[in-house]
């Protein structure tokens, strides 16, 4: 095991401290009690190395087998709902409720598995020894070691990955993002659609022309869609998850669309909402009886031959009370919404998302057809595990088809066991605005670097050594950019699960610009090349401007070589030879054949550039007719 501070023996240990962010290290002098001290996440760690304070990884006392059962074990708990046993008390409507936070349960799952293992670890290899431990992780240690102390009082509250949502908006250039309960931001998304339905007239619905339905669609992303002028179809907008006006832009594109906005105002009266109120109740009486059945989750929730029922049981019923309230509030909406239209078919970017289930699930039973939409550039590789293609919601599953960008991903689908009459090949609507006039190259600007950080889907991304080495690419890259007098601009991941690397960035340099929100098009056409960590749909998006791309991988997946690598369409390089890759941009030769390498690639991904919208919209002409 790879240790950091004192080893010390069995019978030197006595006060053990295990600790995570929520524990002050400035209140621990230099000559404190505990015999060791060992944390559990990388702000903690980070604080301790600041205060000079020796201590141990979490994670140094696990083995390599460890975080495959973690994972393999995750995989396997989180279709709990599948259960015969089990899921005819999940039933609503026909719609098995435990399937709908599926991504979420699995979020929260992982994470506890990893902090489960590591606490029974420790306890085995330090005995009867003392643990002083926070509120969270004494919730866990208590049921592992009878020594286990609580450092405070303080409660702790569960807190899981849809409790909180970022809300961006914008004023002239500069961008902001406040965080927000859902409670919270639901109810400012219901009071901005009312605001803003005042400004923009409904749209006329035609029963005589075909009918689509585009779900959780980002307004400005795919304005080209959302504003089409064809009038053979009724394009009807639903957005659950996020707003369909939050800016000028986005406003001005609705104003101007021809599509019909759906929302809370126009599908919620109060009938409809004592109707609710009464489904609720009864849903409660049924959930009574989910609670009863101790036994069979006893014998579920085991790992390394022992249940940990007991300690995620008040966990796993929080969430549960908390999404199904929501999920019985969504179901009788989209009925309402799927009564009051006669639609052809539906649009969905993912199979596994919250409403994107309760659609389908609804969709299935009434025959109408389901259209998944590529909506990004990642793994295509058979080694991509299938549980992680089913979790990220990218492959036709539920759908009736799948619209992908080009023969490449059309080729990856046909190896993983997708049926061919399933794909149809007609480009990327989001990428036709790339192939516009304003968005070609101007003069260069800055070094653009785009960020991804270590995700919480993959138990190797919760360990500390990864988001370590994150850290130390990050710096390496901007540093090596300053010291050849480029200008630097960062773009973070816009996903609300991204860590904010500002501060580590700022200590750096306050020169460097860091931006969440602005449009990635924009930075793109401005820089002079593009680094980015990892793979990434902003890869293709450079090289369809014409920009080199560096790519500097750090999350060590063991999942195969993804085309975009095999193709040598950008140039990849280790963190510790990034200012050799610098280097060899700067000389014209070989950026130049960089740049025509990534121009071929984009071009081979790609079909119908700039041209894809009208093609999806001629397909679900030709596709709901037959």
């Amino acid at each position: 095991m790879t240790m950091i501070g004192q080893n010390g023996k069995k019978s030197d240990l006595d006060k053990i401290l295990l600790i995570d962010s929520s524990f002050d290290v400035t209140t621990l002098g230099k000559e404190h009690q505990y015999k060791k001290i060992i944390t559990f996440d990388y702000d903690s760690h980070k604080a301790l190395l600041n205060n000079n304070l020796e201590h141990s990884l979490s994670e140094s006392y696990l083995e390599i087998s460890d975080l495959n059962k973690i994972e393999t074990q995750s995989y396997k708990l989180m279709r709990w709902y599948e259960d015969p046993k089990i899921s005819p008390l999940l039933n609503y409507e026909g719609i098995n409720l435990g399937q709908l936070m599926l991504v979420e349960f699995h979020h929260f799952l992982l994470s506890f598995l990893k902090i489960f293992l590591e606490l029974s670890r420790i306890s085995e290899f330090h005995g009867d020894s003392n643990y002083y431990c926070t509120p969270s992780l004494f919730e866990t240690m208590k049921f592992i070691s009878k020594n286990a102390k609580k450092l405070s009082d303080k409660q702790h509250t569960d807190k899981f990955l849809y409790d909180m949502v970022y809300y961006n908006f914008k004023v002239g250039k500069i961008s902001f993002s406040i965080k927000l309960s859902q409670e919270t931001y639901l109810k400012l998304k219901n009071t901005s659609e009312a605001f803003f339905n005042k400004l923009i007239s409904m749209k006329k619905y035609n029963p005589n022309n075909n009918t689509i339905l585009l779900l959780n669609l980002d307004t400005i992303r795919y304005k080209k869609l959302l504003s089409s002028n064809n009038t053979s179809l009724n394009i009807v907008l639903f957005n659950r998850r996020r707003p369909t006006i939050w800016n000028l832009e986005s406003f001005f594109i609705i104003k101007k669309s021809n599509c019909i906005v759906e929302s809370n105002l126009s599908l919620v009266d109060k009938s409809m909402s004592d109707f609710i109120c009464k489904k609720l109740d009864k849903l409660k009486q049924q959930l009574l009886v989910l609670t009863e059945q101790d036994h069979f989750f006893e014998s579920l929730f085991v790992i390394d031959n022992r249940s940990f029922w007991k300690i995620i049981k008040n966990k796993l019923f929080v969430l549960i009370e908390r999404r199904f309230k929501e999920a019985v509030n969504e179901i009788e909406i989209t009925k309402k919404l799927l009564s009051k239209y006669k639609f052809n078919s539906i649009l969905i970017l993912s199979e596994t998302g919250f409403n994107e289930k309760i659609l389908t699930s609804l969709a299935r039973s009434v025959d109408l057809k389901i259209v998944l939409l590529q909506h990004g550039l990642g793994y295509d590789t058979p080694e991509l595990p299938k549980e992680v293609r089913y979790l990220a919601g990218g492959v036709p599953i539920d759908s009736s088809k799948m619209v992908v960008w080009g023969e490449s991903t059309a080729r990856y689908l046909k190896k993983i066991g997708i049926s061919d009459n399933k794909i149809k090949i007609l480009g990327s609507p989001i990428h036709d605005v790339f192939f516009e006039e304003s968005l070609l190259p101007k003069n260069a600007q800055y070094v653009l670097l785009t960020t991804s950080s270590p995700t919480k889907w993959i138990a190797s991304d919760l360990k500390v050594e990864t988001i370590q080495r994150y850290e130390s690419a990050i710096r390496k890259i901007c540093k090596s950019v300053l010291s050849l007098n480029k200008k630097l601009v960062v773009k973070l991941h816009p996903d609300q699960d991204e860590m904010d690397i500002t501060s580590w960035i700022k200590e750096i340099s306050n020169n460097i610009s860091v931006e969440k929100f602005t449009d990635i098009s924009e930075l793109i056409k401005n820089c002079d090349y593009m680094i980015t960590i990892d793979i990434s749909t902003v890869i293709l998006e450079a090289q369809i401007l014409k920009k080199p791309v560096i790519v500097v991988p750090v999350k060590k997946y063991e999942w195969g070589v993804s085309e975009i690598y095999s193709s040598n369409s950008c140039l990849i390089t280790e963190m510790g030879d990034i200012l050799d890759a610098l280097k060899q941009i700067d000389d014209e030769t070989f950026r130049s054949k960089l740049i025509q390498r990534g121009s071929t690639f984009a071009s081979h991904y790609l079909i119908n550039d700039g041209n894809a919208t009208t093609r999806l919209l001629s397909f679900f002409k030709n596709y709901v007719e037959n």
